[in-house]
């Protein structure tokens, strides 16, 4: 089974459980500001108010991940079924879920690129996220974000930070599964940080 997932944070997981709802943003605030701009040329080149966006990957869980996008004790990252959220896009008026291509100067040919595939391209150097993006036409150009209803059903897997205290990981477990209680989850803390199958083998001679 394929998967989606979504790095943030506790109070935004918090925020999806209790109101059944994802919220798309406005990509202004992003740091790669090569981003913000190919996405505000995209909404002037298709004369849009504005866009909104959620970013998602499809690549296996790495360090990177979490030091980038969820570098807390209060990270979190949400798995999705793939196929399940594909559905659910769909469903989105004026809504776009599209792999990102990641390409090198000098791989657009003249400088040219077509309007359509601006808000999922991106430079080479970002290519290890395996980012899938979420993209909706804004309503108006002052929109900042808007609030999707969301199937908590969709929700795979639930995994907490790997700098999260071991002490504290029941008193999170018992706060993500309060905000949601009728909702079966699966949540568990990762141990990319120290695995003790792992550490097993330096104990194991040759």
């Amino acid at each position: 089974m394929s998967k989606l997932k979504r790095y943030t944070q506790l109070p935004q997981l918090l925020d999806i459980l209790s109101t059944r709802t994802i919220t798309v943003l406005s990509p202004a605030s992003w740091q790669d500001r090569n981003d913000t701009y190919f996405l505000s040329r995209y909404a002037e080149r298709k004369n849009l108010p504005g866009v909104l966006a959620l970013c998602l990957t499809r690549a296996s869980a790495t360090y990177h991940h979490w030091y980038v996008f969820a570098s807390s004790p209060s990270g979190v990252r949400l798995e999705f079924d793939e196929r399940q959220f594909k559905e659910w896009a769909a469903r989105i008026p004026n809504a776009r879920l599209e792999r990102v291509s990641y390409v090198k100067l000098g791989e657009t040919g003249e400088g040219k690129l077509d309007a359509d595939s601006l808000p999922f391209v991106k430079r080479h150097a970002f290519r290890d996220e395996g980012e899938v993006r979420l993209v909706v036409d804004a309503a108006y150009s002052h929109e900042r974000a808007r609030r999707l209803s969301f199937d908590l059903s969709l929700i795979r897997r639930i995994v907490v930070s790997p700098w999260l205290p071991n002490a504290l990981f029941p008193a999170v477990e018992a706060a993500i599964r309060a905000a949601a209680p009728d909702v079966k989850l699966k949540i568990r803390q990762t141990t990319i940080l120290e695995n003790e199958e792992f550490k097993s083998a330096a104990d194991n001679e040759a």
